[in-house]
């Protein structure tokens, strides 16, 4: 069960989802690290969901957290005329400035009707040199980094 939620392979659906995640992948990432920040700077990651069924108004969202799993940041957008089919939802971030480590993703889809959450796999590495060796632990709070969500069919 562990070697399935850590592919890349699809992930079913619940019973009765209009919606499934099939993958995430880091965009302009060396293909063994699809999933790993190495650097500072801009973060572009996309998600790649299958619509069952046209969503004429609706939300997603994606939350980020430690490896305690205490929320770092979260983002939302309304979603409007969405066609069934696979669509890429493209997350643009200036910057990611945490520490080295494991995180998890959790994202969420509402078509009108109901959520579909998903926890993502694999999970997300940064292997970012620490900003401020010595305070690893001592920060608390949520990261407010600005960012954008943009969807679009998947060509």
């Amino acid at each position: 069960a562990y070697e399935s939620a850590s592919s890349d392979a699809p992930v079913p659906a619940a019973d009765g989802a209009r919606a499934r995640f099939v993958s995430w992948t880091l965009s302009g990432a060396a293909p063994h690290g699809r999933h790993t920040i190495l650097s500072d700077g801009p973060v572009r990651f996309e998600m790649f969901v299958d619509v069952g069924a046209p969503i004429e108004r609706g939300e997603y969202g994606v939350t980020l957290y430690d490896g305690d799993g205490r929320t770092i940041w979260s983002l939302s957008t309304e979603l409007h005329r969405i066609a069934s089919g696979r669509h890429s939802i493209v997350h643009d971030l200036a910057c990611v400035p945490l520490h080295a480590g494991t995180y998890r993703l959790q994202a969420g889809l509402f078509d009108g009707h109901e959520w579909t959450v998903w926890w993502l796999a694999p999970d997300l590495q940064i292997e970012v040199a620490d900003r401020a060796p010595g305070r690893r632990g001592s920060e608390r709070g949520v990261l407010n980094v600005d960012g954008s969500i943009s969807v679009k069919p998947h060509a």
